[in-house]
């Protein structure tokens, strides 16, 4: 189901209009930029990291209401796949990028993208997540 409850720092939406009209909005409320999830993650309990999130059509949307705005999108990725997909559509940054193949890498250099490693973070969740309440799951991820 997509009723998944992201509390104040995200919500599900679908659909070109969708995802137009909830940058519109994020816009309107300060975002000063837009992050999406353009593949699974490593605290999601329901999304495999090598899934891919967000139709193209629905990350070109979101790119474009956001130029609209002056401002870019960042996207949380992983794999080479779910990066250079998202490149491809017009996202400026890629958080994490921990998983990015020679292509991926290649194509970012090409499009003038960036990537925000957070090694630190998985470190930390590999070494405390355990003793902080994460499940085995994502401490497996």
């Amino acid at each position: 189901s997509c009723c998944f409850r992201t509390g104040a720092i995200a919500r599900v939406v679908d659909g070109v209009e969708g995802v137009r009209l909830a940058v519109r909005e994020e816009i309107q409320k300060g975002a000063t930029q837009i992050k999406i999830m353009a593949s699974g993650g490593v605290a999601s309990p329901t999304d495999p990291i090598a899934n891919t999130q967000y139709s193209e059509d629905e990350i070109r949307a979101i790119v474009d209401e956001a130029e609209a705005a002056n401002t870019y999108v960042m996207a949380h990725a992983y794999t080479g796949r779910a990066i250079a997909r998202a490149v491809r559509c017009g996202v400026r940054t890629i958080e994490h990028g921990n998983l990015v193949d020679e292509a991926a890498a290649m194509l970012m250099r090409e499009r003038g993208a960036f990537v925000v490693p957070t090694l630190v973070t998985y470190d930390a969740l590999a070494k405390h997540g355990a003793e902080f309440g994460m499940p085995a799951d994502s401490i497996a991820k």
